[in-house]
Formats: structure tokens, sequence, C-alpha cells
């Protein structure tokens, strides 16, 4: 790896990850916001929210194909597929398949306003994967200063609009229209203006049916992710019918607040790693086993924090009501490190091509996930052994893929280190 390869990979990890805590700031400010402003209605918004990102977390699997496949423009013998083909195709059947679904879940999962959220839920699907395919495009070609302005102005124009409507008293409906209309804002304010850099000059190394057939496996895999991230919340709430009302709001509670430091931080940065793994992968285990070490010793570190301090800070946020044992809330922070392994490996297989180990990873670890999650024992218990559980196998999954891949190549070639 050259000099001025070291630089601009260390440059863009500083903008990426710089960009990504002010979002993060900004989006614990837009929550704290509206749950003061809307008090009842909140938890309406939030339902609305958590099936945005369901369906988010789905879709990012096409920014992470994308990112893996750009490449300089180059002169080929075989037309490749085109990001902007291909984003505009699947925003218009992921607009297709919410409204062709939203009979079977609109009713129950939205309420009584359900319909009125269908239209803002609808565009924000197809604005989304306008979103991914850019975003993955920027990681692709390096354009690592646009994407900083990319992830910072989505939360800062949410930010903005929802500052500006809340108080006019717009409702529900209207600040799910605010949480959608900054995805089309960035895409005209940061996009276009770039649009040469990141379009005219990269196109995909592969073809259309093959880059189809490669999203497919990394949508199923994102949408798995989604259930052990954003989506465990639900899953909560789905199997704990018999379970105390007030001891699942304080674990849901909990579950958000404590795993996203690593969490979230690992998934924000995916995008990042997989160009990372693509481009040095002489330096590709090294770089994983050094992550996994880093994130081992922030969970170990968070986890005893927790133990000690984690039940009292969350009484101080929510109230007693919220209390949970202090060793459940070490576990919590502790089982993150097994969320973020799982990340980067799935990320280190996906950039070698693997979609298919890369899968059966994530997939394993949702049925694994929601299998734990109905076994008729203790909310805290259950809950611990799928975080902790659940991601390991899928692990395993994606750690087997590598090295079958690896013994493949010292079989082509015994001079592969």
């Amino acid at each position: 790896m050259s000099s001025a390869d070291v630089t601009g990979s260390r440059r863009g990890f500083v903008l990426v990850t710089s960009a990504t805590i002010v979002a993060g700031v900004g989006g614990y400010a837009i929550t704290t916001i509206l749950a003061r402003g809307l008090g009842e209605s909140y938890g309406l918004f939030a339902i609305f929210w958590s099936a945005l990102y369901l369906v988010a977390g789905a879709l990012s699997g096409i920014q992470q194909e994308v990112a893996r496949a750009t490449q300089p423009r180059t002169v080929t013998p075989r037309r490749p597929a085109s990001v902007i083909v291909l984003a505009l195709g699947a925003a218009a059947a992921a607009m297709v398949l919410v409204l062709v679904s939203s009979p079977l879940w609109v009713p129950t999962a939205l309420g009584s306003e359900g319909w009125a959220l269908l239209p803002p839920l609808t565009a924000g699907a197809g604005c989304f994967v306008l979103m991914t395919a850019a975003a993955g495009t920027m990681y692709g070609t390096h354009s690592w200063r646009v994407l900083a302005a990319f992830i910072v102005l989505d939360v800062a124009f949410r930010l903005l609009l929802v500052c500006i409507l809340l108080p006019l008293g717009v409702g529900v409906v209207g600040l799910a229209w605010a949480a959608v209309v900054p995805y089309g804002l960035v895409l005209l304010v940061v996009v276009l203006p770039a649009w040469r850099t990141l379009f005219a000059s990269s196109q995909l190394d592969v073809s259309y049916r093959a880059v189809t057939a490669n999203v497919v496996r990394t949508v199923a895999a994102a949408a798995s992710t989604a259930v052990i991230v954003s989506g465990f919340p639900l899953l909560i709430g789905f199997s704990s019918a018999g379970d105390d009302a007030r001891m699942v709001s304080a674990v849901v509670f909990a579950l958000t607040l404590t795993r996203a430091p690593i969490v979230v931080s690992t998934l924000s940065l995916q995008g990042y790693l997989l160009v990372q793994f693509r481009d040095h992968r002489a330096s590709a285990t090294r770089l994983m086993l050094r992550l996994f070490a880093l994130l081992l010793l922030a969970a170990v570190l968070l986890a005893a924090l927790a133990w000690w301090l984690g039940a009292d800070a969350i009484v101080w946020l929510a109230g007693e009501d919220f209390r949970l044992p202090g060793w459940y809330v070490a576990a919590l922070v502790g089982t993150s490190v097994a969320t973020g392994w799982i990340m980067v490996a799935g990320t280190a297989a996906l950039a070698r091509g693997l979609h298919g180990g890369y899968s059966a990873g994530w997939v394993l670890t949702a049925i694994v996930a929601v299998v734990i999650m109905m076994l008729p024992i203790d909310l805290l218990v259950r809950s611990t052994l799928a975080l902790g559980i659940a991601p390991l196998v899928g692990l395993a999954v994606h750690i087997l893929a590598l090295l079958r891949r690896r013994r493949r190549l010292e079989l082509a070639d015994p001079e592969v280190q």
C-alpha cells in the first residue's frame, strides 16, 4: 500500500467517523425533542420511525454491494451495469413492495393514522434506495468529503424541519414527512452537484444480472441484520405478550441506550471497512483481527462501567420504573461485541465477493435470535442469550466462508500468504 493510499484511508476514516458522531448526536437530539414535544403521540411516531428504518435497514444492502462493485470507469468489452439504472429500478421495486404489502401490516402496526402514514413511508423507502446507491458510490470512489457532508446534512435537515414544524402543531403525519423529506434534500444539495465526480467517472464491475443477484443476497442479509439491530425491540415486544409491560419498556429503553456505542458505530463504518477490505486484501486479515481485539477491549471496559453505573444512569434518565439489574445492563453492553464482530467479518466476506456466505451468516443469526426469543424463559435471560449467541453462530459461518476461500486460493497458488 502506498503512502498516499494510507493517508487517504486515514483521512477517510477521520471524516466518516466525525460525520457519524455528529449525525449520532443530532439523532439523539431529534429523538429527545420529539419525545418531549409529542407526549403520548410520540409512540405512534416511534412506530413509524421503526417501520421506516426496518425497511431502510434491509435496503442498506444495496449500499454495500454498490460500494463493493464501484470502480473507476474503464473501457471494457462488456457494458457493465449502471448505478443510476440499478438505483431507479430498486427504488421503484421498494415502493411497490411497501404499497402492495401494506394491507397486511398497516392496520395493526400503525394504528388509526396508519393509512395517512403510508405515503411518507413509501416515499421514504424509494428515496432511501437512491441515498444508499449514492452513498455506496461515494464509498467505492473514496469520495470522503462528499460522503461526510452527505451524512451530516441528512440529520441537519431533519433536525431543522422538526424544530420548525413541531411548534406549528402539524402532528405525527406532518412530522413523518419532516423525517422523510431530508432524503430528497440531500440528494439535491449533495449528490447533484457531485454528479460528474460520482457517476460519470465510475462504473460497476459486474453486469445487471450479476449485480441484481448480489443485491438480492445482500438485502436478505441486511434484513436479517435489522432483526438483530434496529428490529430487536420489535422482536422483544412480539415475544413478550405475557411479560410485565414495565419490564418490557425498561428492557427496550436500555437496549437502545447501551448497545449504540459499539453496534451503531460499527454499523455506520461498514461501507468504509468494505472498501478497505476490498482494496487492501493483503492486510485484510490483520485488519479484521485488530478490529476484533479493539471491539472486545471496548466491550469489556464499557460493560464494567455499565455494571457499576448503568442501572442508576438509566433511572436518572427515565425514572425508577426503568430500573434493571446491574448485571443485565452490563450484559447488554458486553454482548454487543458479538454483533460488532459479525459485522466486521461479514463485511470482509462481502468484500471478497462471498455473497452466499455473507447472507447465510446473517440469515442464520436472525433465525437463532427469533428461536431463542420464543423460548418460555425469563425476558432478561432470553434476550441476553439471543444477543450473545445468535451473532456468534453467524460469525462462525462468515469465518468459515473466508477460510474456505483462502484454502481455494492456496490450492490454486501455493505462494498465497
